[in-house]
């Protein structure tokens, strides 16, 4: 996807960027090799991808295998499944925090924001 249309994207959706290219890679690059399943939220996909394995293809690219690779800059959010891995919850947290994203536990996965909506004040 064309960075214009991501961006054209995130300004529809009155997105947030809570991540860059060097995030990613140091999140991604602290948790690939644990056996963690993942799934992804695009920003411009109305559904999320399956759980599936997932790898980091060429520089800045997320390939999750359910849904084929996307660029960093096109990640909504991901979501780490730390049952299936050989890690705990609370170092995937860590790892997240550590790089400096947003993340949160969403039913006992770790979640991890490229953009968010903002809440609005009322």
């Amino acid at each position: 996807m064309e960075r214009e249309t991501v961006h054209r994207v995130v300004e529809q959706r009155q997105l947030a960027s809570f991540a860059n290219n060097t995030r990613w890679n140091n999140v991604f690059s602290k948790l690939l090799n644990h056996g963690l399943r993942v799934r992804l939220k695009h920003v411009a996909w109305a559904e999320t991808s399956d759980w599936s394995a997932w790898l980091v293809p060429a520089k800045n690219y997320l390939e999750v295998v359910s849904a084929g690779p996307v660029h960093f800059r096109e990640i909504e959010w991901v979501e780490f499944d730390c049952a299936c891995g050989d890690i705990r919850l609370e170092e995937c947290v860590a790892a997240a925090r550590e790089s400096k994203l947003m993340v949160e536990v969403v039913n006992q996965y770790v979640r991890v924001f490229g953009y968010r909506q903002l809440s609005r004040s009322a």
